[in-house]
């Protein structure tokens, strides 16, 4: 079993102990289901066998076995073998198919049964549809102000359609203003003129009616009523059944599918009275236009859709459906090319194709992108570049896996390569990896026709044909012919670079006399500059220098000076004392 916490994912550990006590608390084994989409019922077994079954692989206990899904003659999916030709006599016990039809209606003019004009949409008046001429107010006379709403579809909000005024007498001097939601949801108001024994038609389409106001008093009774616009149900086929001579009659169906996308899709009618059943699912119907005129009646219907299911115990067992776009259109499986799974570490993302997988992270989604880790693995033999954009510090380190001894670099380094040209584009190639199916590269051709993958050129001898396919081995043995010595040989003697610069040996005598001539230009320069220097230098010197002959003599007449001061104040000293000792 396992559930959520508060956002916390749990998970019982499958023990015998655990699952017996867990069982007291009324809690078994977890199972999974995937719902498929809805879709038309596959053929059962007896019809057409060949287009109608799903393939699956299933691994239990480290086994896996491949089986196909198919339906039986009571219309219910069972197992049967991998190639579909008899039911499996061992289906994995640990999954469960179910069929469940459970959405709109299988009637044959559900929509419409009338004839049809050239071009012209049709207006739906089947049970689906809101199209009465009194939804809103029953047959009868009223005074001037708002009618008192009497139809079956006054509470609807899902009316769909345009407003009518039948008038059964002269309303031309009166007017009906409705007040309502559209389709958008939006508060309209829509005036409507009455008109003499006829009726009167809006111009939006509501969804839900709040008022309907008279300016004046009728002249005779009056119904309201919806014509409907489109037709909202719930998940259905549409079905085309003419009465006529309609065969190969295309009705163009346009809406919206089970998911509230656009659709269209063109219904080919068959014989007379033949029910063609459509492939497209509807949930909402804006348009059925047929491109001729019916021969007689056309009934527009629907049909009932279901959805299979698979449901599988988990931690018992893994599968895996088939990618064919088959299984989206038939069984309603839709099947994805890429695998992200969100665990402690992060998000792990798989292609199951072999197409590389790209991965955008939207403006300032990430607060914080620092020390975040991408690893990626099982990368072709091609150069890897990696981009850093937007604001802030940009740093990016990487780190790589070696190779072990024992791998054969060889192969990696020099890979087998399927070279195929453009389907549409004659002049641009798509590189693949031979062994792993990998698209390496995609190069476009230049005039010559040459193209460069993994330090190789490539050329077309000739005008290269759209779809072609080429393999492309290295020679690793070594083995092969001289052709490449020759056109080395042939260098010397040819102007391969063109504007008679002349062969491969005058071009290098060209270049090794001009690198001598700059070599010497440049040595000259140089003793140029040495004396320039040596001249500035002697300059600088008289300036800043020091004589030490000019220091020494000053320094001679500062000490004399010196000794001549201390001669005079000693004999100043002397006086002085003589003075003393005559007093």
């Amino acid at each position: 079993a396992e559930g959520t916490i508060e956002g916390a994912q749990f998970k019982l550990v499958p023990t015998t102990t655990n699952i017996s006590n867990s069982q007291s608390f009324g809690l078994k084994t977890a199972t999974t289901t995937v719902l498929g989409n809805f879709v038309v019922q596959p053929e059962n077994n007896g019809q057409n066998v060949s287009k109608q079954a799903l393939g699956i692989e299933v691994t239990e206990n480290d086994v896996v076995s491949n089986y196909s899904i198919k339906f039986n003659t009571s219309n219910i999916p069972v197992f049967f073998d991998s190639t579909g030709t008899v039911i499996s006599a061992s289906p994995p016990t640990g999954i469960t198919l179910s069929w469940n039809e459970t959405s709109g209606i299988t009637d044959d003019d559900s929509i419409y049964n009338s004839n049809m004009s050239a071009g012209v949409a049709i207006i739906t008046s089947g049970i689906l549809s809101t199209t009465d001429d009194d939804s809103l107010f029953t047959s009868k006379s009223t005074t001037a102000g708002n009618l008192i709403l009497d139809g079956n579809l006054i509470n609807s909000k899902a009316l769909n359609g345009k407003v009518t005024v039948f008038c059964n007498g002269n309303e031309t001097s009166n007017s009906f203003v409705v007040n309502g939601y559209d389709t958008s949801g939006v508060y309209r108001t829509d005036t409507i003129t009455g008109v003499n024994n006829a009726t009167a038609t809006g111009s939006i389409s509501f969804s839900e009616i709040l008022s309907i106001t008279a300016s004046n008093n009728t002249a005779s009774t009056i119904k309201v009523g919806t014509q409907a616009t489109q037709v909202t149900m719930d998940p259905q086929v549409i079905t085309i059944t003419p009465a006529g001579s309609d065969v190969g009659e295309k009705y163009t169906i346009t809406g919206l599918d089970q998911f509230g996308k656009s659709q269209i899709e063109v219904i080919t009618a068959q014989a007379a009275g033949t029910k063609v059943v459509g492939n497209k699912v509807f949930t909402q119907i804006t348009s059925i236009v047929p491109a001729s005129a019916s021969a007689s009646t056309v009934k527009v219907g629907t049909q009932k859709v279901g959805r299979l299911s698979i449901s599988h115990t988990i931690d018992k067992l893994d599968f895996k459906i088939e990618g064919n776009p088959r299984v989206s259109n038939i069984f309603g499986m839709k099947t994805q090319d890429v695998r992200a799974i969100v665990d402690n570490q992060g998000v792990k993302i798989t292609s199951f194709s072999g197409v590389p997988v790209k991965i955008d992270v939207p403006n300032n989604s990430i607060q914080n992108s620092v020390s975040e880790k991408i690893s990626i693995t099982n990368l072709p033999p091609e150069d890897l570049i990696t981009i850093v954009m937007g604001n802030g510090a940009r740093k990016i380190s990487a780190e790589y896996d070696q190779f072990p001894v024992n791998d054969n670099l060889k192969e990696v380094m020099d890979p087998e390569l399927t070279i195929k040209v453009d389907a549409t584009n004659k002049n641009k190639v798509e590189i693949f990896d031979k062994k792993s199916g990998h698209s390496i590269a995609s190069r476009i051709l230049d005039i010559n026709r040459v193209f460069e993958v993994n330090n190789t050129k490539f050329q077309f001898s000739e005008e290269a044909l759209v779809n072609n396919s080429f393999e492309y081995s290295s020679n690793k043995d070594g083995f092969g012919d001289n052709r490449n010595i020759i056109n080395l040989l042939n260098l010397q003697g040819s102007d391969k670079s063109g504007g008679n610069k002349g062969n491969f040996q005058e071009i290098f005598n060209t270049t090794v006399a001009k690198v001598g001539s700059n070599v010497q230009a440049s040595q000259l320069s140089l003793s140029s500059a040495s004396s320039t220097l040596d001249a500035a230098e002697a300059s600088q010197s008289e300036f800043a220098g020091v004589n030490l002959d000019e220091e020494a003599a000053h320094l001679l007449e500062f000490q004399q000076a010196y000794q001549a001061s201390a001669r005079i104040l000693q004999t100043a000293k002397e006086l002085f004392q003589s003075l003393i000792e005559v007093v």
